[in-house]
């Protein structure tokens, strides 16, 4: 039995509900690389990662995440104070997203309400 898709357990973990519309720019969600290290260690009982080495899958999740919008933080990072990652927070951070996230879809909405009425 495999477990479920990497986008999915990443998300999960970084409590985002989607993946960044814009990769590059937009942080959906945070993960420690402790988060990376575990979702790694539990597809790595899949039948088909089971001979890929530990390092390759945390690799292949960084790579993933980055492509979802997902920044990954280092101990470093968390040690030194450059991102607060408390709990409280990150909760905050996330009810940002959500906000910010229903206001880019409402406006797409009335651009594309506003290009059907020229249309019509």
């Amino acid at each position: 039995m495999s477990h479920p898709p990497s986008f999915y357990l990443l998300r999960l973990a970084a409590g985002c509900k989607k993946g960044a519309a814009d990769s590059g720019t937009e942080v959906a969600g945070r993960l420690t690389l402790k988060h990376i290290y575990e979702i790694a260690c539990l597809k790595k009982q899949d039948a088909a990662l089971e001979t890929v080495p530990l390092k390759s899958i945390c690799i292949s999740l960084i790579s993933t995440a980055h492509r979802l919008g997902i920044q990954i933080i280092s101990k470093e990072e968390l040690e030194n104070g450059s991102v607060d990652h408390s709990p409280e927070a990150y909760a905050a951070f996330l009810k940002q997203r959500d906000i910010d996230v229903a206001a880019r879809k409402k406006a797409l909405e009335e651009k594309k309400q506003a290009k059907l009425m020229r249309v019509s």
